[in-house]
């Protein structure tokens, strides 16, 4: 047998392997593992701004160049962790070293963004929020591009391939939505006639923690 016709026979060895139906537990497993990324995600989306302006005081200018600074970095670091993840060779795999080695950064990050020292200037809160956020958003990425390809490689049938991506998109859209829905309805908000619970910092903690 030539090589030509080995390496064919190993390729649709590969594939057969990888176009196999793809159990529940494995679909929904990848589906909750998004939820890392998109809770995070939504968090920042819906009440970051509000906190930094209107909790911590910093102005709305500041709060969105902190904000435009860590999008640019994101942008800039997607690649490079999408490089590195598909060179890695671990015993774990190539996906999984930088997943689990993001969470514990990205716990971190988040809580020490909403959770700034007490008595800081303008300049010493933004530059606080900017590093963190930058640092937030490079943890996010070394979980969040690895997730994204091993979804690609658990198997090579399409069809199997749109299960698993849509039981990944009903999940986040449905449990991280209702993780802030959590937070503006109980965590964050004052009993009584106390006022806007967003605006009160003593109410962050715990949902700061049910986020993380």
């Amino acid at each position: 047998m030539s090589l030509k016709e080995t390496t064919v026979g190993l390729d649709c060895e590969a594939a057969a392997l990888y176009s196999h139906e793809l159990t529940r537990v494995t679909r929904y497993s990848y589906g909750i593992g998004v939820l890392v990324e998109r809770v995070h995600d939504t968090v920042i989306l819906a009440i970051s701004m509000t906190f930094f302006n209107q909790v911590l005081g910093l102005s709305g200018s500041l709060s969105s160049l902190a904000v435009t600074i860590a999008l640019i970095f994101d942008a800039l670091g997607d690649p490079i962790v999408g490089i590195t993840s598909d060179s890695l060779r671990t015993r774990i795999g190539r996906r999984h070293p930088l997943m689990y080695g993001a969470l514990l950064p990205m716990v971190a990050t988040f809580g020490l963004l909403f959770n700034p020292p007490s008595g800081l200037s303008d300049t010493e809160m933004f530059l606080w929020i900017t590093v963190f956020m930058v640092l937030l958003r490079a943890s996010v990425s070394l979980y969040a591009v690895p997730f994204m390809a091993l979804g690609a490689e658990l198997t090579t049938d399409p069809k199997e391939r749109n299960h698993l991506m849509s039981t990944q998109a009903a999940v986040g859209y449905f449990f991280a939505p209702l993780v802030l829905f959590v937070g503006l309805t109980w965590l964050l908000a004052d009993p009584g006639d106390k006022g806007n619970g967003l605006l009160n910092r003593d109410n962050y903690p715990p949902f700061i923690l049910l986020c993380a």
